[in-house]
């Protein structure tokens, strides 16, 4: 459902106590494929049953990353505002998103 953004599904799958969190067939976690896939409507039904705004892939990289590469900034500032740590990100991404405001870019 994250890949296709099924947003109905997922709330369904999520009130019957679906993991946020579930990997898809290849391997991502369901707040990363959202994001990679410029889910935002999707990401925020996860984020809003526990998903951790912070997993990480299985290169460590997190939906944010996903979120910023993909240049879908609706998913990018969701994930800010519930969690999302810029300081997980690679410094060449989050100081192209967080300029001017290099603070956010440990």
């Amino acid at each position: 459902a994250a890949i296709s953004g099924h947003v109905a599904v997922a709330r369904e799958l999520m009130e019957y106590g679906a993991d946020p969190a579930v990997l898809n067939r290849d391997g991502q976690p369901a707040p990363v494929a959202a994001a990679a896939g410029r889910h935002a409507d999707f990401l925020r039904v996860l984020l809003d049953h526990g998903a951790d705004p912070n997993v990480l892939d299985r290169e460590d990289r997190t939906a944010l990353f996903w979120a910023l590469l993909r240049e879908h900034r609706e998913s990018a500032e969701l994930l800010l505002a519930r969690g999302g740590d810029p300081a997980l990100l690679p410094v060449p991404l989050c100081t192209w998103f967080f300029e001017p405001k290099l603070s956010a870019c440990r």
